[in-house]
């Protein structure tokens, strides 16, 4: 199923760049981000980044993402599969 799952809180760029990048370490199919809502990220300084990347990357918003049993209100969690 998903051979890498973390989380980052998203606050800034640099940390998207390194978050994404250690998703694709081990060139998956895909990624998967589930990005809570208040997540204080614009996105059009990140789709430069998601172009970047030569894996294929979906997701959505919601209010709220678990991780490792708790909720955060802000924050991502990404899949790799």
């Amino acid at each position: 199923m998903f051979s890498k799952i973390n989380f980052f809180n998203g606050q800034n760029i640099k940390g998207w760049k390194a978050f994404l990048k250690n998703l694709c370490k081990d060139n998956p199919a895909g990624i998967l981000l589930l990005i809570a809502e208040e997540t204080p990220f614009e996105y059009e300084k990140i789709q430069p980044l998601l172009k970047e990347l030569k894996t294929e990357v979906c997701g959505c918003v919601f209010p709220e993402v678990i991780f490792n049993g708790l909720r955060h209100k802000q924050g991502a969690v990404g899949c790799a599969f």
